[in-house]
């Protein structure tokens, strides 16, 4: 066996390995849970702990007036939320976190009297400057930075802790073919996809 082809198997061995440690190291650095439905599951980076609240209203006419009493109820209020524990910070996060720019969908095509008085309630906090200091940052993500990721603030990108979790689930994605159908974050910097099965191996 000559060298040249020697060394063209030790290639092929040595691309074998790495490519299964890879995907082992992908495999253990990510979670999987399933769905309902056949072929779909979710994926998330191991160890988060993903928030998904359950709501009492749907997105409909009862939303509109909370969000609008929501709205009414800051007015004359000189700040804009200086702690994730403010009560305007969590009522608005436990009417909208996770849903935001399918209510602002919905309440734009509203006829609701309130509809308008909602939407200038949101497009307040959306409008506030996220100070990108190191110490304010993540804070501002908990107070109101949250919906304007949501809604898609030109200029505006997750967290670093959000983005490194997402290159992790991009690559097991890359690695097990696999479709990405939706992505969803929860507010607390947590981030999983809903994938489908390209092929029959995961």
């Amino acid at each position: 066996m000559s060298t040249k082809i020697q060394e063209k198997d030790w290639w092929t061995i040595f691309t074998h390995i790495s490519e299964s440690k890879l995907k082992q190291r992908h495999n253990e650095a990510v979670d999987k849970f399933k769905t309902n439905e056949k072929g779909y599951f979710f994926i998330q980076t191991y160890g988060t702990d993903f928030v998904k609240l359950s709501f009492q209203d749907e997105i409909g006419e009862s939303l509109i007036e909370k969000v609008a009493n929501w709205s009414k109820s800051r007015k004359g209020v000189e700040k804009i939320g200086i702690s994730p524990s403010d009560s305007d910070v969590s009522q608005l996060k436990h009417l909208l976190l996770g849903r935001a720019s399918e209510f602002v969908d919905y309440c734009s095509k509203s006829n609701h009297p309130e509809a308008e008085e909602a939407l200038w309630g949101i497009w307040d906090v959306f409008n506030v400057k996220w100070s990108k200091k190191s110490f304010i940052a993540p804070l501002f993500y908990d107070i109101w930075g949250w919906i304007q990721l949501e809604l898609g603030k030109e200029g505006e990108r997750q967290m670093p802790r959000t983005q490194r979790y997402e290159r992790q689930l991009k690559q097991y994605c890359k690695i097990h073919k696999l479709e990405i159908t939706k992505v969803e974050y929860d507010g607390q910097m947590n981030v999983r996809y809903l994938v489908k099965e390209e092929s029959n191996e995961i």
